[in-house]
């Protein structure tokens, strides 16, 4: 796992923070841009406009949002370990339903990606 920097001001030299959990799990670079080569088509279609990140040690989410939104329409949670050894993702819409659980981020994805889904 990498470290975290915090730097304090301009030429500051960074040190590793420990504030960080070394536990906590997030989408590693191939995720993000399977994720964002998604969310850059729906905001390109007009669907989707921001994004941001929610997490704890033992699951990480990419929220999406829609113009004007406070609460996140649809989240991608990476979850660390089912009950089998594996990671899996769900989706998740803003009244909480499950809209797909998935061993695979594609599978997941697809659920996103595919339906269109539009913002109200």
């Amino acid at each position: 796992m990498s470290d975290v920097f915090h730097l304090s001001g301009p030429g500051a030299k960074g040190r590793p923070s420990r504030s960080w959990p070394d536990t906590s799990i997030f989408f590693d670079r191939s995720e993000l841009n399977q994720i964002l080569s998604v969310y850059s088509r729906m905001v390109i279609a007009g669907e989707w406009c921001d994004y941001g990140f929610e997490g704890n040690g033992d699951e990480v989410a990419f929220a999406i949002y829609g113009r004007g939104r406070q609460f996140p329409a649809y989240r991608l949670v990476k979850h660390r370990q089912s009950r089998y050894g594996h990671e899996s993702y769900r989706v998740v819409d803003r009244g909480g339903r499950i809209l797909k659980v998935s061993r695979t981020l594609a599978a997941a994805l697809e659920v996103l990606d595919h339906a269109r889904l539009r913002l109200t």
